[in-house]
């Protein structure tokens, strides 16, 4: 079965607990919908505590998490799973553009209200469960080529290197928490 490791970043007091108790708490609601979010890399895991949360070296700690699955959803590759995928998109965004949903306003919105669909048609159809759910964005990697010239920038000349995030739906493929001790 492969193996995956993920990098999260959060304050001492939560790691605190979720080493004590080996768990976590899903987010509720996030860009992939709700779940355990998980970085591959822990530069990314460090960029979400210091620029996402504002916390300081020295109140955040970074976890490595080891996840075992077979069943994911890698929104990063191609073939039938990414046109069927693209398929929902183009329903959602359609139903959201014709309804003027305020919740659909935020992009990131869109991206949680269609893999919430997909997971449902794959769950229901195909009998299908995903654990985790694999996807790329931009977030920290806006300013690497262009500066702060990014949004007037990339459509001249347009390069994304994207940002990778895992979505853990089922924890029970958590096989380990463990503080993540750089190595200098």
């Amino acid at each position: 079965m492969p193996e995956y490791i993920g990098y999260h970043g959060t304050d001492n007091e939560a790691a605190k607990k979720i080493i004590e108790q080996q768990k976590f708490l899903p987010s509720k609601n996030g860009w992939l919908g709700a779940g355990i979010y998980v970085f591959p890399y822990v530069a990314d895991a460090v960029w979400w505590c210091e620029e996402n949360k504002k916390l300081m070296k020295g109140q955040y700690k970074i976890l490595k998490v080891r996840l075992m699955t077979d069943k994911v959803l890698d929104l990063l590759g191609s073939g039938e799973t990414i046109k069927d995928f693209r398929k929902i998109c183009d329903k959602i965004k359609n139903k959201c553009v014709n309804s003027r949903l305020s919740y659909c306003q935020k992009v990131e919105h869109f991206m949680s209200l269609a893999i919430n669909a997909f997971l449902k048609v794959s769950r229901e159809v195909f009998n299908q469960n995903f654990d985790v759910i694999v996807a790329g964005f931009d977030q920290n990697r806006k300013d690497w080529y262009f500066g702060k010239r990014y949004a007037e920038e990339k459509g001249k000349f347009p390069i994304v290197v994207a940002q990778i995030q895992y979505c853990v739906r089922n924890s029970k493929c958590i096989t380990e928490i463990a503080n993540y001790e750089e190595v200098s």
